[in-house]
């Protein structure tokens, strides 16, 4: 595809403008997957989360505020600029929010990241629809409703084709795979852009090392330096000197400061876990409460953390008093 809105006058409904429509339909069907893919994987990501289902649906209501923001921005900014910046914006904005969004650890941050996703998806809708009708004249009505189709193509597509990983990798490693496929396939329907390989590759890099921050933390290491190889990488995505064609570098600095905000609460969630006392294993009873259920000579049961468990202590205790954990000694706690 290129940046100019329309073709000469033999290109209007011509072979040019029919094969735009299917790289627009493609491009559609690819990109859209950020309205649906939050759908399939709600019930995973409320579970793991462990959250309400109440809270559970912001992802999906910040995906369809941050669709509708980036039909109206990005269809700006295809108006002043053309139709490419608007798409590798999409592009960058689904790759990156996927990958990030795999590697979040509570729900909040995965729902900002859900709106960027969103926003990203919007790049695939109603500036590839506005380009097209620039294209058409005669068939300017069924163009642009093929066009929106691959919208809801994707809504048919992606639902299935996510089964082919959700079940035996979970949404992580699924969603992984989405932002790759977005990069590379996008890539791919602009394939007559000056693509910098160098800019691809270290796009590539950032995002692993952003996603290998979250799975195996490096204390901001490994996630500064993904974050500092993929502005590396967006600038040099484009390689040419045709302001057309180049990243803006308001889109560059916005996709950056969203995923240092990620990585900050990322760090910030790890550093807050390691301060927290233990809550697993013998380490978790030692200081805990406990209410008395039965007791004699020494010895009875107490309740702790919903469970009944065999307990030692003072002679004097008596039921329906609250006492203490000193250790876990074998399967018996001792209490005071």
């Amino acid at each position: 595809m290129h940046a100019t809105p329309q073709g000469t006058d033999a290109d209007i409904d011509g072979r040019r403008a029919w094969l735009r429509l299917i790289v627009c339909m493609l491009l559609g069907t690819v990109g859209s997957v950020g309205m649906w893919s939050i759908v399939v994987v709600l019930p995973a990501v409320q579970a793991e989360f462990g959250v309400s289902r109440g809270a559970a649906s912001l992802p999906y209501t910040l995906t369809m505020l941050g669709f509708a923001a980036g039909n109206v921005l990005l269809g700006r900014i295809m108006d002043r600029m053309g139709v490419i910046p608007p798409l590798l914006a999409g592009i960058v904005c689904l790759a990156a929010g996927y990958a990030l969004a795999a590697a979040v650890g509570s729900v909040i941050p995965f729902a900002i990241l859900q709106g960027v996703i969103g926003f990203g998806a919007a790049a695939t809708f109603s500036p590839l629809i506005a380009d097209l009708s620039h294209w058409f004249r005669r068939r300017r009505g069924i163009a642009v409703a093929a066009a929106a189709t691959g919208n809801y193509v994707a809504g048919a597509f992606w639902p299935l084709a996510m089964q082919l990983t959700l079940p035996a990798y979970g949404w992580r490693a699924t969603y992984l795979a989405i932002g790759a496929i977005c990069l590379l396939l996008g890539l791919y329907a602009l394939n007559q852009l000056p693509l910098d390989y160098a800019g691809i590759a270290l796009i590539v890099l950032g995002l692993t090392l952003m996603a290998v921050e979250a799975f195996t933390p490096t204390f901001g290491v490994a996630g500064f330096g993904g974050l500092v190889a993929f502005i590396f990488g967006a600038a040099m995505l484009v390689d040419s000197e045709n302001p057309d064609f180049q990243i803006s570098w308001w889109t560059i600095a916005g996709t950056a400061i969203a995923s240092a905000a990620v990585l900050i609460l990322l760090l910030g969630y790890t550093l807050r876990a390691m301060r927290r006392p233990v809550a697993t294993g013998a380490e978790e009873f030692a200081g805990a409460e406990a209410r008395v259920l039965e007791w004699a000579h020494g010895e009875g049961y107490v309740h702790i953390h919903g469970e009944r468990w065999h307990a030692r202590g003072p002679e004097e205790l008596a039921p329906h008093s609250t006492v203490r954990v000193e250790k876990l000694d074998g399967l018996t706690l001792l209490v005071r």
